[in-house]
């Protein structure tokens, strides 16, 4: 995480740095799906791929926030929240 983000208000509230970063995360998968949907309208495969890279990055990070979501936000586990093995 960046060190200025300490810097913010919400920066003592877990959940509000939280939801930043979650923010943070979605737009970054819905800023590079565009870039990439554009990238393959041009023809542009290649540079296409590497965009659509970063996408699965930031959907990673989007599922690692929402994986400790109940803890953060104060919301009890449920059975069917437990990831299947």
């Amino acid at each position: 995480m960046d060190d200025r983000a300490t810097a913010l208000p919400y920066a003592r509230d877990p959940r509000e740095r939280w939801l930043h970063d979650l923010r943070n995360a979605v737009n970054a998968v819905g800023v590079t799906v565009a870039l990439g949907r554009r990238m393959l309208d041009r023809g542009d495969g290649e540079s296409a791929a590497d965009v659509l890279a970063h996408t699965e990055d930031a959907w990673a990070h989007c599922r690692e926030l929402l994986a400790v979501a109940p803890e953060v936000i104060g919301l009890r586990r449920q059975p069917h929240d437990d990831p299947v093995q």
